[in-house]
Formats: C-alpha cells, structure tokens, sequence
C-alpha cells in the first residue's frame, strides 16, 4: 500500500498534555507522519491510536484502530515520522483493513 495524504486521521497518544489528539498527514502500512510539536527523539517507541473521522453525512462513528507500537525514525520542524511495528501478521492485516476501509474510502470521495 503506497503511502496516502489524509485530512481525516488522527493519532492519539500520550504525550503528558492535556490534548493528546495529533493530525496524521500521510500513512501507509508501514507507517505515518503526524505533525504535532512534542519533541520526539529518533527510537523512541510510541503506543498510539489512530482514528479516521468519518465524512459528516455518514451515520456511523470514527473509526478506530487501537494499541499500535511505532518507533520514532525521523524528526521534522512540526511532527515526526513513524514506522509501525506489528506484534504478529495479523495486526498487520487488521491495520490494512482499517486503512482500506477508513482513509481509501475518504480518498475516493476526495
């Protein structure tokens, strides 16, 4: 899966603030860049939640993918980049499904 530009998806995580809730600009299945100013080192290892907001005229909730580990690779001036790392082959399907789901269906009404 190549990588995506989303608007609909956040990652929430804990960071020690009060809004934990950081927008995602693009993922793939092998990882995310989310933009936030909490300064994460390179390595550092994150538990975080992704959810995709669902377009307003649908009845349904957000969507959520829950417990996901990713390691910190790069640093940029207003985020960082992750790589998710899956416990086992089938969280990486559920992720892929989750993103199939959620951001390629918000792509395709884009």
């Amino acid at each position: 899966m190549r990588r995506i530009r989303v608007n609909n998806v956040l990652a929430v995580y804990w960071d020690g603030l009060p809004d934990s809730f950081h927008p995602v600009r693009d993922v793939s299945l092998g990882g995310a860049y989310i933009e936030t100013p909490v300064d994460w080192s390179s390595g550092s290892l994150i538990r975080l939640n992704l959810i995709a907001q669902q377009d307003h005229n649908k009845p349904r909730g957000p969507d959520i993918f829950r417990n996901l580990w990713s390691q910190v690779v790069r640093k940029t001036p207003d985020g960082f980049c992750v790589e998710f790392v899956f416990e086992d082959p089938t969280e990486r399907k559920k992720l892929r499904r989750f993103l199939e789901r959620s951001v390629c269906e918000a792509e395709a009404r884009a």
